[in-house]
C-alpha cells in the first residue's frame, strides 16, 4: 500500500494537488490512503474510506503553543503504527511538517520509503531571521533523508540543490502541478449569478490566499493608481485569509472599496476568472502558483510579478530562470511579468495592457495550447510512476 501525507485538506494549493494526486490515483484503482495530520473547519470537502485524520484537534489551527508542541509526539506515534498495520510501503509527504513527520516515523522504525514533493521556494526563509535560518535547518535534516524528493518547478529544484542539498546525493526530480484542464473549462462556462459583470466595465481579477506572502495590498495600490487614469476599471479579489480585515480598511484609505469586490473563496473561480478582462498575480513568492495556470486554461490575458519561482517558467519558458525583473516590465510569451512588490510599474504594466490588449489577447490562444503540459492526465502519470 502507498499512501499520500499532508498537514491538512484546508483550501490551498499544495492541499489541492495531494488531494488531486489520491483522488486520481484511487480512481485508477491504486491501493493508496490520504493521512491528514488534522482536520479544519474550512477544507476541502471529500468523502471517502480511504481519507484518515490522524487528528481533530482545533488548536492545531492556531499559532505556536505548548499543546500544538505536545501533540505532535502523539501524531507521529499514530502514523508509525498506521503505517505498520497498513503495511504501507511509500509515503509521499506534501509540506514541511508533514515531511519531518515522514522522516522521523521511518528513522523511528516505519522502515516506509520516503518521498518528498517540496512546493516551497527554500531561499525565501533566508529572510524570516532566526526563525528561517531553524527552519532551514530542519529542510537540510529532512530532505536530505528523503529516497525521493520532488519539486513542483525547476527554479525550486535549483534553489534546493543549492542550498539544501548540496553534494547529498538524493533522487531530485521536478513534476510540475497536474490540473484538470476540461473540468476547469466546463466550470469557467457557468453561470455566474452571484455578482453582476458590468459590460461597460473593465475587471481586473486575482485569486489567492489573503496572506503577507501574495502581496494583495500592493495589488490594492497599483490598482488606485490606474483607477484615477480609468474610471471604468474594477478589481475582483477571490480567496479568504487573515488579512482580509486590514485589506479592506486599505480599500477605504485608497479611496478604491466602490470598484473593489472582496468575494471570498469560491470553489469555482473560474467562472470570475473567465469573464475578466485581465487577472493579475502579486506575489512576492510562489511555488508554481496554479492560479496563473488555471487563468491560461480560462484563456484570460496574465499580468504577474516576476517573482521566485514558477510565473517567469510559465509565462516566458524559454527564458533564463535566472532572471528576475527590477526596474521594468516584460512581454512575455504567454503573458506579462513585472518587478515583486513595485505598485507603480505594476500599475503601468495595467495601463499597458488595457491600451493594448487586443494585440496582448493573442498571447492568451497560445497560453492554452502550453497549458496542455500541465493537464492532470499527463502529471499524474508521473506520480503513478514514481509512487510504484
Amino acid at each position: 500500500m502507498k499512501a499520500v501525507l499532508i498537514n491538512s485538506l484546508q483550501h490551498g494549493g499544495a492541499e489541492r494537488i495531494a488531494l488531486n494526486i489520491f483522488l486520481s490515483l484511487s480512481s485508477q484503482g491504486e491501493d493508496i490512503l490520504l493521512i491528514v495530520l488534522k482536520k479544519s473547519v474550512e477544507q476541502y470537502q471529500v468523502d471517502s474510506p480511504n481519507i484518515i485524520y490522524l487528528s481533530v484537534n482545533s488548536y492545531l489551527d492556531r499559532g505556536l503553543s505548548v499543546k500544538k508542541i505536545l501533540v505532535y509526539p502523539k501524531l507521529l506515534l499514530k502514523f508509525i503504527k498506521l503505517i505498520k498495520e497498513k503495511e504501507i510501503k511509500v509515503v509521499q509527504s506534501h509540506l514541511f511538517t508533514s515531511s519531518i513527520l515522514n522522516v522521523l516515523a521511518r528513522i523511528l522504525g516505519g522502515k516506509q520509503e520516503v518521498q518528498i514533493v517540496n512546493h516551497m521556494l527554500v531561499s525565501y526563509e533566508k529572510s524570516a531571521g532566526i526563525v528561517g535560518k531553524l527552519k532551514i535547518a530542519s529542510l537540510r535534516f529532512t530532505y536530505k533523508r528523503a529516497n525521493k524528493l520532488i519539486s513542483i518547478s525547476q527554479k525550486m529544484k535549483m534553489d534546493i540543490d543549492k542550498l539544501i542539498l548540496k553534494d547529498k546525493k538524493v533522487e531530485h526530480i521536478v513534476i510540475p502541478n497536474p490540473h484538470d484542464i476540461e473540468g476547469i473549462v466546463a466550470k469557467s462556462k457557468e453561470g455566474c449569478n452571484d455578482f453582476n459583470f458590468n459590460p461597460e466595465k473593465k475587471y481586473i481579477v486575482s485569486a489567492g490566499r489573503l496572506v503577507d506572502r501574495k502581496k494583495t495590498d500592493m495589488l490594492l495600490r497599483a490598482f488606485s493608481i490606474v483607477k484615477q487614469r480609468n474610471q471604468q476599471m474594477e478589481l475582483i479579489v477571490l480567496g479568504d485569509g487573515e488579512n482580509i480585515v486590514n485589506l479592506k480598511n486599505l480599500a477605504r484609505e485608497l479611496k478604491i472599496s466602490d470598484a473593489v469586490h472582496f468575494l471570498g473563496f469560491s470553489s469555482n473561480p473560474f467562472k470570475y476568472i473567465s469573464r475578466s478582462d485581465l487577472f493579475v498575480l502579486s506575489s512576492e513568492s510562489e511555488g508554481l502558483p496554479n492560479a496563473v495556470i488555471e487563468a491560461l486554461i480560462c484563456k484570460v490575458p496574465i499580468l504577474s510579478t516576476d517573482c521566485p519561482t514558477g510565473p517567469r517558467e510559465i509565462l516566458a519558458p524559454e527564458s533564463d530562470y535566472n532572471l528576475q525583473l527590477t526596474d521594468k516590465y516584460e512581454i512575455a510569451e504567454y503573458g506579462m511579468l513585472v518587478p515583486v512588490n513595485n505598485a507603480e510599474i505594476l500599475a503601468e504594466a495595467i495601463v499597458y495592457f488595457f491600451e493594448n490588449s487586443e494585440e496582448l489577447k493573442l498571447k492568451t490562444e497560445h497560453g492554452f495550447l502550453y497549458a496542455q503540459k500541465f493537464a492532470s492526465e499527463i502529471i499524474i502519470k508521473q506520480y503513478k510512476h514514481i509512487l510504484s
